[in-house]
């Protein structure tokens, strides 16, 4: 992920689940609630980065999962 975000020179940024759990998404699970306490992980943290560099975000890209990564892509609205 590091050397991805490297490439596209953007920043590799994190939260916590108490600031995941508050973002609102429209695909939350319960898998996610209880192995770490929030019910959205990859949709959270992808509108949630906007609103870190003070912009607003939309989903273009639901969370899709790959094995045992599940990815969301947010983009500008």
């Amino acid at each position: 992920m590091v050397a991805a975000a490297a490439a596209f020179d953007v920043p590799v940024i994190g939260f916590g689940a108490d600031e995941l759990a508050h973002v609102d998404v429209p695909h939350p699970g319960d898998r996610a609630a209880v192995a770490v306490g929030t019910p959205s992980v990859a949709e959270a943290a992808a509108l949630l980065a906007w609103v870190r560099w003070g912009r607003r975000g939309r989903l273009i890209v639901p969370k899709t999962a790959f094995g045992t990564i599940t990815v969301a892509v947010a983009e500008e609205e």
